[in-house]
């Protein structure tokens, strides 16, 4: 592990940490195991530094992801336009967790990242849907929830629907 931290005791500022394959920023690192959600992308700390939580945590190693995280995922997933059932699983996993956290609210919906990111998220084609077997990116507004299976069939293939039935 490499780390700066200057002499004064009011300021930390962390240049990298290692984890194998490869150096990794505090901002680019959890605490806990997120790698159902961001995979390799990521550093999770825990497993390999169990007895440091303290010193991660003084350089702004936050403990999970947040709401920010979750829907930078999103953007990320989306612009890859993959759908295979690996794809769909994550999508799952991110918004699951973002509900979660929107309807836990909190100060970070004031947050400038946040909502420029949300905003985003609400106008482009950043959500997956499911028109007849076909997976795809949609807008949200272009998403329906499926509700009614009978009604829904009665569009299959014409309407793209949320595929997530417990959200």
């Amino acid at each position: 592990m490499a780390y700066y931290a200057s002499n004064s005791s009011s300021s930390v500022s962390p240049v990298a940490i290692a984890t194998w394959p490869r150096w990794i920023t505090p901002s680019q690192s959890f605490w806990e195991d997120e790698s159902t959600i961001f995979g390799s992308t990521r550093g999770y700390l825990r497993k390999h530094y169990p007895a440091l939580r303290e010193f991660f945590s003084r350089i702004r190693v936050v403990a999970n992801a947040g709401p920010t995280d979750y829907a930078k995922a999103l953007l990320e997933v989306a612009a890859a336009g993959l759908t295979e059932e690996a794809t769909r699983t994550r999508v799952h996993r991110i918004c699951k967790r973002l509900a979660d956290r929107l309807e836990e609210g909190g100060d970070w919906q004031n947050e400038d990242e946040w909502q420029v990111l949300w905003k985003r998220l609400l106008q482009g084609h950043y959500w997956l849907g499911r028109c007849a077997d076909a997976y795809g990116f949609k807008a949200l507004k272009q998403l329906v929830r499926m509700d009614n299976e009978h009604l829904a069939a009665l569009f299959a293939g014409r309407l793209s629907f949320w595929p997530f039935s417990d959200l």
